[in-house]
This record gives structure tokens, C-alpha cells and sequence, in this order.
């Protein structure tokens, strides 16, 4: 009996580690341009996946483009120029992001900030906990509904965006009498 108990735990421990490391979320903007996925409004610098949005702006050039020499003709969302930005709308229980991007030159610099908000008002900045060149990712404080703002510091050219969200916890609550 008290293997089966053992086992029963075990069992169980790990269903919860494997539900307790989320989901993830991918959005490469080649892929989904080219599908038909995400629809771009050049005028009012929008790009829609579903109900999902991005919101670009600032800078010298805030686009969706593609540049043969540096992103090998791949479409990316080119940030250039002080202060270009992309906004996004709110992502529901987000864990932590991890951001692709393609630079120009030899050394990465900086190159990009990332901000989370609640409500659009206020943004808190976020610590990158990996950086490896062409790659950043943030792992947030704590889950939430969050919108992300990624502003560039240096020139940058956003390939994909991994969102890992945690799933809402349905626990049940445990009194000992």
C-alpha cells in the first residue's frame, strides 16, 4: 500500500510540473505574413494576429520589411530611429518572452528594452535574464495579463516573439482540521 501511495504521489507531482511550465505561444512575422495569419495596415502601423496587435511607431522606420543582406529576406519588423517602439495588446497570464532579432554591425550593443503594463499607463521596465547576440528573454516577475512594449536602444529588425504563458490555476483549497 504505501508503494502504491508513492507512485499515486509521483504520478501526480509530475502532471502538475509538466502543466506548470505553460504554454508557448510563437509569432515569426515571415511565417505568419506569408500564411495570411497576421494582416499589416502600413497607414496606421498595425499588424493583427486574430485579436491580438502590434503597434509600431517612432523612429526614422517602424515597418514591417525585409532586408536580403541582413535578415536573409525574411520579413521582420524593422525598429529604427530614436524612439521606435511596438506596443502590444494585453497577453493574457504571461510567464516570460524570449525575442529574436536580427542587428546591424558586429557587436550587439544594448539594442532593445522591454516594458510590461497593466493598463497602458504606467510601464515597468524588465530585466533580461539571457542575452546571447540575436536574442533576449525576460522573465517576469510574476504571471499576469500584461501588454509588452519592446523600444529600441540600437537598430534592431524583431524576427519572433516566444510567449510562455502559465496556465490559470484551478487548485483546490486544502483545510486541515
Amino acid at each position: 500500500m504505501k508503494r502504491v501511495a508513492i507512485l499515486l504521489t509521483t504520478i501526480a507531482l509530475s502532471v502538475g510540473i509538466a502543466y506548470a511550465e505553460g504554454v508557448v505561444v510563437r509569432h515569426n512575422f515571415h511565417e505568419m505574413y506569408n500564411n495570411g495569419s497576421m494582416t499589416v495596415n502600413t497607414s496606421t502601423k498595425i499588424a493583427a494576429i486574430g485579436s491580438f496587435t502590434y503597434t509600431y511607431s517612432g523612429g526614422t522606420y517602424s515597418r514591417f520589411n525585409y532586408d536580403s543582406s541582413l535578415t536573409g529576406g525574411k520579413i521582420c519588423l524593422q525598429l529604427y530611429g530614436n524612439g521606435a517602439k511596438v506596443i502590444t495588446t494585453s497577453i493574457q497570464n504571461i510567464d516570460s518572452l524570449a525575442i529574436h532579432y536580427y542587428y546591424p554591425g558586429d557587436d550587439d550593443h544594448q539594442r532593445l528594452r522591454v516594458y510590461t503594463s497593466e493598463d497602458g499607463s504606467s510601464w515597468t521596465e524588465q530585466a533580461t535574464v539571457l542575452k546571447i547576440n540575436g536574442l533576449r528573454t525576460v522573465k517576469l516577475p510574476a504571471a499576469g495579463d500584461y501588454m509588452l512594449k519592446i523600444e529600441r536602444w540600437d537598430d534592431i529588425w524583431l524576427e519572433q516573439i516566444d510567449y510562455v504563458t502559465s496556465p490559470p490555476c484551478n487548485c483546490l483549497r486544502v483545510q486541515i482540521e
